[in-house]
């Protein structure tokens, strides 16, 4: 029994200083920095190949002018793709760029990347779109026509807010969902304009129904036979929605539909 108060009373006296030797000694800066696990700091960003630029037609001196990167990324280590431009008078430079986790272990598998760049407001003119392929030779991708603008809104219409496109799986046909912010507007024609090229830009045009607007979110889902509009190997559905926004997505010859 005198054993027992002794360690017991020994340990009261002790546990104090230890708990101040192992727990309420403040931190140091480099013992704060290493309580921590890293983030980011392994993040590099690298250079990734361009296999294709697409140049929608359709834009005019109102509209927040875009191209359309599309590429392969080497594996999943590979993230956050985005495109860069570089300006050489009127011709527009298209590379890309990625970050990489080199210390992380990734699976070598492709993944399809695509990538809006937005070139700002551009005059009324003509602009020669380039990009850098795999052998770092500027190729031409097309040429992005600004038209004079109709309005002096940002766009010449009101498009649907489209949120989310969707394909089948026999390619014939896409579907545009979304939500209108409000009744006032109906759904009045949807027009396709191709570029001749690669990209078709889809214009869901709205018409004003009554002068009163109230918030009220009305959902829709429009569909769109294009089962007569696939030319080439690659193309671009390049559709316009509410607020200066698009949604882009890519049907392929050989992968069907990538986005």
């Amino acid at each position: 029994m005198c054993f027992k108060k002794i360690f017991g009373f020994s340990f009261l006296l002790c546990f104090p200083s230890f708990v101040l030797a192992n727990f309420c000694n403040p931190l140091t800066p480099d013992d704060y920095r290493n309580s921590f696990p890293k983030m980011g700091d392994d993040l590099i960003m690298t250079e990734i190949l361009v296999k294709h630029v697409f140049v929608p037609k359709g834009m005019d001196a109102n509209d927040i002018a875009a191209v359309i990167a599309f590429g392969w990324l080497p594996s999943p280590c590979y993230q956050s793709p985005q495109g860069k431009i570089h300006w050489q008078e009127n011709t527009i430079q298209v590379s890309a760029q990625a970050f990489k986790t080199p210390d992380r272990i990734c699976i070598q598998m492709a993944v399809p990347y695509l990538s809006t760049i937005p070139l700002g407001l551009l005059e009324k003119g003509e602009f020669l779109v380039q990009f850098q392929n795999q052998k770092s030779v500027f190729v031409n991708a097309g040429v992005l026509n600004i038209e004079a603008p109709k309005a002096d809104t940002v766009d010449n219409f009101i498009y649907a807010h489209v949120e989310r496109v969707e394909a089948n799986e026999d390619a014939s046909k896409i579907t545009l969902s979304g939500r209108n912010p409000s009744d006032c507007f109906e759904l009045d024609h949807i027009e396709s304009i191709f570029n001749e090229n690669d990209a078709y830009a889809i214009l869901p045009i709205m018409k004003l129904v009554k002068a009163d607007c109230p918030v009220k979110m009305v959902p829709f889902r429009y569909e769109i036979d294009i089962s007569q509009q696939k030319h080439g190997k690659r193309v671009l559905w390049h559709v316009r929605s509410l607020g200066g926004k698009a949604i882009n997505v890519v049907w392929d010859a050989q992968y069907g539909f990538l986005y």
